[in-house]
């Protein structure tokens, strides 16, 4: 049977919050706290999980939170550019306020880029569809960790659960860091029926105790 778990990075320094949005064009590490986050996360997906695959955004953020879970796992690391943050292209001078009205811009206009040269939200959905496709049909049958950012997991969940990109101000999937979503391949070989299942949404659970 074949599993797929997105875990969005561990805290970094751009954070607004604990728990909250991340400015997608600041390319920045974990904070202390970010790499506790990780070793906490990868420690259960090394104990209780035990993926056959890992994969990372290309992002430091990502890659950092993704080289805790290879080293408790043993696994190599498959970095996709396919799984990185909406590029907002935001101009590198720009204030973190002019970053933020660029992401409500995506969200607002979803077919239009915040700014020029950038990626519309739409275009998210597609590259996060069309990477998971991939990594799904490369390694169908095993268990497979993807370590990637909020507003992908988002618009794949969108993608897989049919949700149009039109409401993306009224349906939200919330996405804390290090959260674990879960899904795997449903047949139902009796009825004629298959697709994928969310089994777990926003799962911090390691962190209870944190």
């Amino acid at each position: 049977m074949t599993h797929l778990y997105f875990i969005r990075h561990a805290q970094q320094f751009s954070a607004h919050s604990d728990g909250g949005l991340v400015l997608a064009d600041h390319e920045d590490g974990l904070t202390e706290k970010g790499h506790a986050q990780a070793r906490r996360v990868a420690e259960r997906v090394a104990n209780h999980i035990q993926p056959d695959v890992l994969y990372s955004s290309p992002l430091l953020r990502a890659r950092q939170t993704a080289r805790h879970i290879g080293e408790a796992t043993g696994l190599p690391l498959n970095v996709d550019p396919n799984l990185a943050e909406l590029r907002l292209n935001c101009p590198s001078e720009a204030t973190a306020e002019v970053d933020f009205d660029g992401w409500v811009r995506a969200r607002r206009l979803p077919y239009t880029p915040a700014f020029p040269g950038g990626e519309a939200l739409a275009d998210l959905l597609r590259r996060g569809a069309q990477a998971f496709d991939a990594i799904v049909q490369t390694h169908w049958g095993k268990t497979i960790v993807i370590v990637t950012h909020g507003g992908l997991i988002e618009m794949v969940s969108f993608h897989l659960l049919g949700i149009p990109i039109e409401r993306n101000l009224i349906s939200f999937m919330h996405c804390d860091h290090t959260a674990i979503f879960h899904w795997h391949w449903l047949e139902l070989k009796d009825i004629n029926v298959q697709g994928w299942e969310l089994l777990a949404a926003n799962d911090t659970h390691h962190l209870d105790e944190y």
